[in-house]
This record gives C-alpha cells, sequence and structure tokens, in this order.
C-alpha cells in the first residue's frame, strides 16, 4: 500500500516537472520509437491525450529579431507567443493547444526545424502542459 502510493506520488511529480520546467524541455531530435515510449509513460495516457494540451516550443537565435520575425510567422499559423527575451542569448517560447501523437510530434518537430531555420534561428524543444 505505502510503495503504491509512493509510486503514484513520483508519477505525478514527474507530471508536475514536465508540465512546468522549461529545462525538461525535450530535444527536437527524439526519434519516433523514443516519443512512443514517452507517450507510453504517462499513466493513463489514452484519456490524458485524447484531449488538446499546451505545447510549449522553445527557439535561441543569435539575436531577437531573428526571433522576433520567426514569432510572427509562427503567430500566423496559430501559435501563441509566451515569452521573448532578448540579452545574451535571445530565447522565444511559442505556445499552442494540440492534440498530437507521437507521429504528429515527430512531424511538428520537422516542421520546427526547418521553420526556425528559415529565419535564422534554432528549434531547441518542446515541454507540454497535461
Amino acid at each position: 500500500m505505502l510503495r503504491a502510493k509512493v509510486r503514484a506520488a513520483h508519477a505525478g511529480l514527474l507530471l508536475a516537472m514536465w508540465a512546468v520546467a522549461p529545462a525538461m524541455a525535450l530535444s527536437p531530435t527524439i526519434s519516433l520509437a523514443e516519443l512512443q515510449r514517452w507517450f507510453d509513460s504517462i499513466p493513463n495516457a489514452r484519456v490524458v491525450m485524447a484531449a488538446p494540451h499546451e505545447w510549449q516550443y522553445s527557439f535561441v537565435a543569435r539575436n531577437a529579431r531573428s526571433l522576433e520575425l520567426l514569432a510572427q510567422a509562427l503567430v500566423r499559423d496559430g501559435y501563441r507567443i509566451f515569452t521573448l527575451e532578448g540579452g545574451a542569448r535571445p530565447t522565444l517560447r511559442m505556445m499552442k493547444a494540440e492534440l498530437l501523437s507521437p507521429l504528429t510530434l515527430a512531424k511538428r518537430n520537422e516542421s520546427l526545424v526547418e521553420t526556425a531555420r528559415r529565419y535564422g534561428a534554432a528549434y531547441e524543444g518542446w515541454n507540454v502542459n497535461l
């Protein structure tokens, strides 16, 4: 009984960390098999992932202007600006409510790598609020 409660608390903590920690962002180059394992590791995945979630996508560039132009393009595609920070390492975080599967997330990652490259930026990874 205690072991089950500890496991449940640990799973809840991991989900909370995935939901709020940008440092936990997963790589855009993660393989489809790894994405499938990640989806499968979510408790009650069929129920949890059957609804749209807020997906967060992170980008970096050498200058903030590149990120501003990228943000404008992504807003046209239905994304929302979460943060846009200048400074020594400009960063952009965009959000979009989406219903994704391992395959559609893999395709999304490929698309965002190319889109970022067109604007002189790099796509760093993603996070999701479960």
